[in-house]
């Protein structure tokens, strides 16, 4: 499967899918990868919607894409308020959430960091309070 038609898929049932704004590096673009296209596209999917719940209204979230040497290097960066270290800390653990009560039970990002785990992959996020979040996701190249 391509970038493109990866990033296209994760996504697919986005709230507000206009406000991620898309880059694709030149290296990047139509490079082909085996990776299991719904499960992979999922955790990105998680990210992304993490990031445009985390940002203001009317602000985009950047979708970030370049080729590098292990694969795929996927970023999200968010315009939140960014995350204190206690709270970074915890991120993944299964049921813990920041979100108001109704709006999330704290399990996206632990079955994100699984899924990227169990493809070889890895998850990391780098967030200071009042400078936003950026998550990166690094992808290894599975290829016939």
């Amino acid at each position: 499967v391509s970038i493109e038609v990866f990033l296209a898929e994760a996504l697919l049932g986005l709230r507000e899918p206009e406000r991620i704004e898309l880059q694709v590096a030149p290296e990047a673009s139509h490079t082909a990868n085996l990776l299991p296209l719904q499960a992979a596209a999922q955790a990105i999917r998680n990210l992304l919607q993490n990031a445009l719940d985390a940002s203001p209204s009317g602000m985009s979230v950047l979708l970030r894409a370049e080729l590098v040497e292990q694969g795929w290097k996927i970023c999200v960066v968010d315009h939140g308020s960014g995350m204190e270290p206690d709270i970074l800390q915890r991120i993944g653990e299964p049921f813990f959430t920041t979100k108001e009560p109704g709006r999330g039970m704290g399990l996206g990002l632990h079955l994100t960091q699984n899924v990227i785990g169990r493809l070889d992959g890895s998850l990391g996020f780098d967030s200071r309070p009042g400078q936003g979040t950026t998550a990166t996701v690094i992808l290894p190249s599975l290829r016939s």
